[in-house]
């Protein structure tokens, strides 16, 4: 993990309450700089994680040019859920095919909270 996503995540952390288990975090980082450009929070996303909605973050994922993206599902016991791992991976699969795979991005989970 670079320098630069382990300083995002160290922050993420120390903002994280135990309300945010099972919200949805998404940060876009500047490729060349490396600062956040981005962020959004979905309060228990993962409750109502469905295929419309895995197909809006991952055509938002794919919009924001020139940008790496963290995806954190925060868990209090740094353990993710079945369904986190699912939605991880069907953000992996690939970018859509409007999309050039340069912009798919470097997706990644925290879990844990404070």
């Amino acid at each position: 993990m670079s320098t630069r996503l382990s300083a995002c995540v160290a922050e993420l952390r120390t903002r994280l309450t135990p309300e945010d288990e099972g919200s949805l975090w998404i940060l876009f980082l500047d490729h060349a700089e490396g600062e956040v450009i981005m962020a959004a929070a979905f309060d228990r996303a993962m409750l109502h994680i469905d295929a419309e909605m895995i197909q809006s973050l991952r055509d938002m994922i794919c919009e924001v040019p020139d940008s790496a993206v963290l995806l954190a599902v925060p868990r209090a016991d740094a353990l993710p859920l079945t369904a986190d791992k699912e939605l991880v991976s069907c953000l992996l699969v690939s970018p859509p095919k409007s999309a050039p795979a340069r912009r798919a991005g470097v997706i990644s989970q925290i879990p844990g909270s404070r």
